[in-house]
């Protein structure tokens, strides 16, 4: 499942509340470079401190969640959470309690209660289900991929565990159809009391499907819960293009459904590990590449690597550093009717470092300013 923290998720990326967005993304892509577990492999601490940087970046680097978090906390984050009806909810509360019609003691009665369903705050999570049937729930986990192959597409393995139907008993719980019993999960109740952060109720229990009673004895492999954990591996097609935050939805590799139901989906998000000399911006590419002052001055064909192979590149006499140059079709490779992105190369002009010779280092910088027409800080104002 994914990473969790009961830590403030601005503290975890060390930046304020009120940072702007391109201040997140500079604070995030730093940290992941410094605790990646490609940097430090024996450093488990290093590991989960990266997982808690990508959970929180995932949040507060999204607008639409971060303004979640900032108006509900956490438990704005958990799976089904209906910010709607949660404020619709708090709007009923504010109005019973001015109305002194507000009393404690728990909210399972409050079912309806200013014409909405509390239970549905938090959609398939809460509610208050029937018997029968019941889909399996949907989970998330993260799945890491190299820059590379989000840009181009690939494959990647990812290992989880799961709840699977319990094969001894075929996920019913009971391997007999013998007198019944009540329920271990509700106590034989039929309902079990659910809390999300400030709001807490009551719906149907999922184990006996609100009856409160399992038939027969239960099944010694699973104790009745009628599923059993299991560490599963899947082959994931990464698609070309996709970007970090992203997500991949797995249909049916969910949690099992009960009573013959369908299981749910698996959503895995996506962390792109930050490339050592490439940035992305959409579907194009940028590459700091270094040049003499020679081929600075007078042009040169020099080689640059791109994802897809080395390719030759005319340098222009008397480029200047941050001089860029278009390479078409170098970046985002193609998908369906969208067009490949393009690789911009940014030209960075490195002065020799004066060594051992610094005489004929000075004499040649001599030279060269004498080739200067005009005095080139002429125009500098402020």
């Amino acid at each position: 499942m994914a990473t969790k923290t009961d830590k403030n998720l601005y503290e975890i990326l060390g930046v304020a509340r009120t940072a702007a967005p391109e201040d997140i993304k500079r604070a995030y892509r730093k940290l992941a470079r410094k605790f990646h577990p490609d940097v430090n492999p024996d450093d488990q601490s290093a590991e989960e401190q990266f997982k808690q940087i990508s959970a929180a970046f995932d949040v507060v680097g999204d607008p639409a969640k971060r303004k979640i978090y900032d108006e509900f906390g956490a438990p704005g984050l958990e799976p089904g959470f209906d910010p709607e009806k949660a404020r619709a909810y708090e709007e009923w509360q504010q109005r019973a309690r001015a109305s002194e019609s507000f009393r404690g003691g728990g909210f399972e009665d409050l079912r309806g209660a200013g014409g909405f369903d509390l239970g549905d705050i938090f959609g398939g999570l809460g509610g208050f289900p029937r018997g029968g049937p019941q889909s399996g729930a949907d989970i998330e986990t993260e799945v890491h991929i190299a820059f590379r192959d989000a840009v181009l597409g690939g494959e990647n393995e990812v290992a989880f565990t799961r709840p699977s139907a319990c094969e001894d008993c075929d996920g019913r719980g009971t391997k007999s159809t013998g007198a019944p019993r009540p329920c271990p999960e509700c106590g034989g109740s039929g309902r079990v009391s659910v809390a999300r952060g400030p709001v807490a109720f009551q719906r149907a229990c999922a184990v006996c499907a609100g009856t409160g009673q399992l038939a027969g004895p239960p099944c010694p492999r699973c104790k009745g819960s009628g599923n059993v954990e299991r560490n599963v591996r899947l082959k994931v097609k990464i698609p070309a293009g996709i970007d970090d935050g992203q997500t991949i939805r797995l249909a049916g590799q969910g949690l099992p459904g009960r009573g013959g139901a369908a299981a749910g989906d698996l959503f895995l998000r996506v962390r792109v590990t930050p490339h050592p000399t490439l940035t992305r911006d959409g579907r194009d590419l940028s590459l700091h590449v270094p040049v003499t002052v020679s081929e600075a001055m007078f042009g040169a064909k020099i080689e640059v690597p791109t994802l897809q192979g080395p390719i030759k590149l005319s340098v222009p006499a008397g480029s200047q550093t941050g001089t860029r140059l278009r390479v078409r079709g170098r970046g985002v490779a193609a998908t369906g009717a969208i067009a490949a992105g393009d690789l911009f190369v940014v030209l960075d002009v490195h002065v020799p470092a004066v060594g051992g010779n610094p005489e004929a280092a000075q004499r040649a910088a001599a030279s060269l300013d004498e080739l200067y027409a005009s005095d080139i800080r002429a125009g500098l104002a402020v």
